[in-house]
């Protein structure tokens, strides 16, 4: 039998998650792989996600990168997914002054509700990439230093607005399949293109991007690194209603 005192400390505890005043999340029903990436607009107090994946939601959630994460296999593997992946969409409100980590804390709360998310915490020594700045550098700061990251049309190949190279490292980790960290001490948000071909060899691909960051001043390196991983224990595939 709980004690009352464990009544009220249950009750303290639940008071103090941080929650959205309103939120609403979706699945979306006629995504089509290959029409769009994931979009992700987050502003002190408002929160929009589009065509996002549940990995992609307890990647923001957690701050993780998707590498990071593991889980059943109907979580998908880390990428982009295809067209067998749900996708959702996420829209959440809370007082315009609340902080972006704080509303990172109120969608792990949202997460645990809607998909009864469970998930715990493990860290392991693995090989991964650096991502490191050469002395000099083509890196043009962007105008808005307050918008997340987010992909912009590009004849070039691949454009990235407003990146931190937090983000770039995101984004690299995909295509090379490689977990990557960012240790170029940079700060700020960039707008970066990579000069692409259409549609480059797999096997080509590596020294592709190789290519691409040399000509922005940044390069890779080889080495080891103890990560953080999200592993989900269990989560329901489909929200429960709003």
């Amino acid at each position: 039998m709980r004690t009352f005192l464990g009544v009220l400390l249950a009750a303290v505890c639940s008071a103090q998650q941080p929650a959205f005043e309103v939120a609403s999340i979706k699945q979306v029903m006629k995504f089509q792989a290959g029409t769009g990436s994931e979009k992700i607009v987050a502003h002190p107090g408002s929160l929009t996600m589009r065509d996002v994946r549940l990995r992609a939601i307890i990647m923001w959630a957690y701050a993780v990168k998707d590498f990071q994460i593991s889980g059943p296999d109907w979580l998908g593997a880390p990428g982009w997914g295809g067209a067998d992946v749900s996708r959702f969409e996420v829209l959440a409100k809370a007082p315009e002054d609340t902080a972006i980590p704080r509303m990172r804390l109120m969608l792990q709360q949202l997460l645990a509700e809607r998909f009864r998310l469970a998930l715990h915490h493990d860290y392991k020594e693995v090989p991964v990439m650096f991502l490191a700045a050469k002395a000099s550098s083509a890196l043009k700061l962007s105008a808005d230093q307050e918008t997340e990251m987010h992909p912009a049309p590009s004849a070039r190949g691949l454009t990235l607005l407003n990146s931190t190279m937090d983000d770039l490292a995101q984004v690299l980790s995909g295509p090379l399949h490689l977990p990557i960290v960012n240790r170029t001490g940079l700060a700020g948000r960039y707008d970066l293109t990579f000069d692409l071909p259409p549609s480059p060899d797999p096997n080509e691909q590596f020294s592709v991007f190789l290519a691409a960051l040399h000509d922005l001043g940044l390069e890779l390196k080889r080495g080891s690194d103890k990560i953080e991983f999200v592993v989900v224990d269990s989560a329901e595939r489909n929200p429960t209603g709003n």
